[in-house]
């Protein structure tokens, strides 16, 4: 949902949301969860208020499923670690590969790999989140300019912090960064 509030201050938001939905419906993918509708909601008092709704993924995020185990110090097991990391690498893969109507690729990159932005469902399925901030060729809003860095840095390529063009290797890069983390618990 986007508060009308962050509207206000920012009528960009709207389009960068919508934006992400028309990405988002693109991607068909068992790894990568889908978008289900958007447009706006009115409340029966106030503003109408836009919102995406997106498929509900009952469980926790790969982060919070790390910080349970380090709390516990009771390390995941090796097979769960690596089919989360696999199931993750298999969305980006579809992704990365995703062509336009024409048959161009659509050159995305998700930008934002980090344990947050995956969801593990109580069933094991592995789902990555949040492309907000993906590039992407045909993308319309102003939110994936050459030159800004956007991202979490702790996860980033060196070329992503540097704010250069990046291209797929940048995704697997943080792709590493998290497998190592959830191996080493730094």
């Amino acid at each position: 949902l986007l508060h009308p509030g962050i509207v206000e201050r920012n009528p960009g938001m709207t389009r960068a949301l919508a934006d992400e939905a028309r990405l988002l419906g693109r991607l068909r993918h068992p790894n990568i969860v889908a978008a289900q509708w958007f447009g706006t909601l009115q409340p029966a008092e106030g503003d109408p208020v836009w919102a995406l709704v997106m498929d509900y993924v009952e469980g926790r995020s790969w982060r919070s499923l790390l910080q349970g185990a380090e709390a516990r110090r009771c390390p995941l097991p090796h097979g769960e670690l690596y089919d989360v990391h696999l199931g993750v690498a298999r969305g980006l893969a579809y992704a990365h590969t995703l062509c336009d109507d024409t048959g161009q690729p659509l050159g995305l990159v998700h930008r934002d790999i980090k344990p947050e932005n995956v969801m593990v469902s109580s069933q094991g399925e592995v789902k990555l989140l949040d492309f907000g901030i993906a590039r992407a060729r045909d993308r319309l809003a102003d939110t994936t300019d050459s030159g800004n860095v956007r991202g979490t840095v702790s996860h980033m390529s060196p070329e992503q912090v540097r704010g250069v063009e990046v291209d797929f290797r940048s995704d697997y890069f943080a792709l590493g960064t998290m497998l190592f983390e959830a191996l080493t618990n730094v």
